[in-house]
């Protein structure tokens, strides 16, 4: 077959008039147009092929400058409609028309678009260096085989075991979640200010999950660096004494997951940690630049936010007490949906060839 022809409206409206004064019926002639009865009725008996002029106000974008708008916005990072509407203005075709277009007409088009209805901000992304995606590759391999990733019941049982832990910096005046941080009111001097002192406090914690439940947070003390020392007495107890505090349905098959800072990846740290657990993915097996693969981040993430509800913490004390209420209600159906979402994490990092997941 070749290819199909796009056909005109008046050239189906001749057609329409011609067939009906060979004597041809209404039916006949929608099967050999293609077009509806009521098209037919519509179109038989009239004098004239072309449709009246319109009435009410003229389209502003015609069908080039909208192919403009598309060609300076789409995909294209940094894109603005003021910034597209002044470009669109200093061309040639608008200037010799003596015709400016607004942001707000570029704006009220993008609304009626699929593809420029929404802008969505770029996520910020670990580089990943070759090393870095053939280690992912590697792990997904490894949980693959392993049943990580079995959709059964099998696989939820293993992924509940998996101990996810991890370290965080929190600071007590941080910028938060720009998006966030708005005000509908009338005037913008009614806005108040986000006062940040030059150098704010800044804390560490330390903690893990499984989809029973949590251990106790750790706060680091201010000042304190943590070494190989310090990462064996003071956190990794917590970790070890979760096995026995009722979050795991059993000390057997216990996966403990940490990534691979030096405190962590010390071989006395590696030794007491292959004495406590069956199964270590640290050095060597969980892949370096992969927060995306924890899913402890999402934690983090809450456990920051609870630092802006009010009333807002004004010392160390309160911002550490505010944490641990936080940290110690998380609800299990939380927790339980984060250590089953390792399955996705993997599966879409293998599907982009190591790269990075949505997450």
């Amino acid at each position: 077959m070749g290819p199909k022809v796009k056909v005109s409206c008046e050239h189906k409206r001749v057609r329409i008039q011609t067939l009906f004064s060979e004597g041809y019926g209404t039916k006949e002639i929608c099967q050999k147009v293609q077009v509806s009865p009521s098209t037919v009725r519509r179109w038989r008996n009239k004098k004239q092929f072309t449709d009246r002029k319109r009435s009410g106000r003229p389209r502003v974008l015609s069908p080039t400058t909208k192919r403009q708008i598309k060609s300076k916005m789409y995909r294209k990072c940094g894109a603005s409609v003021r910034k597209t509407a002044r470009i669109l203005n200093s061309t040639p075709r608008y200037m010799n028309k003596n015709k400016n277009i607004s942001k707000s007409t570029v704006h009220n088009y993008l609304k009626t678009t699929k593809w420029g209805k929404t802008a969505y901000r770029s996520q910020k992304k670990t580089l990943l260096s070759k090393k870095n995606v053939q280690d992912r590759l590697k792990f997904g391999q490894l949980v693959e085989e392993t049943g990580f990733l079995t959709p059964g019941t099998r696989g939820q049982k293993l992924r509940a075991n998996i101990l996810f832990t991890d370290e965080t910096w929190i600071e007590l005046h941080g910028q938060g979640h720009s998006q966030n941080r708005r005000y509908r009111t009338e005037e913008r001097i009614d806005v108040p200010p986000i006062l940040r002192p030059k150098h704010s406090l800044k804390i560490m914690v330390a903690g893990g999950f499984c989809a029973g439940g949590v251990t106790q947070l750790h706060v680091v003390p201010q000042g304190q660096t943590i070494n190989a020392n310090y990462y064996q007495t003071k956190i990794l107890p917590t970790y070890t004494q979760a096995m026995s505090s009722g979050i795991f349905s059993s000390r057997n098959n216990i996966v403990f997951q940490q990534d691979g800072a030096p405190a962590h990846t010390a071989k006395s740290t590696m030794k007491i940690l292959e004495d406590e657990f069956e199964t270590v993915w640290g050095k060597g097996v969980w892949p370096g630049n992969s927060p995306d693969l924890n899913p402890i981040e999402n934690l983090w993430s809450i456990l920051k936010d609870s630092a802006y509800q009010d009333p807002l913490p004004t010392t160390r004390q309160e911002l550490q007490a505010r944490f641990q209420t936080t940290w110690n209600s998380l609800p299990v159906d939380l927790l339980q949906k984060l250590a089953q979402s390792f399955k996705t994490r993997v599966d879409q990092m293998m599907t982009n060839d190591g790269g990075h997941t949505t997450y």
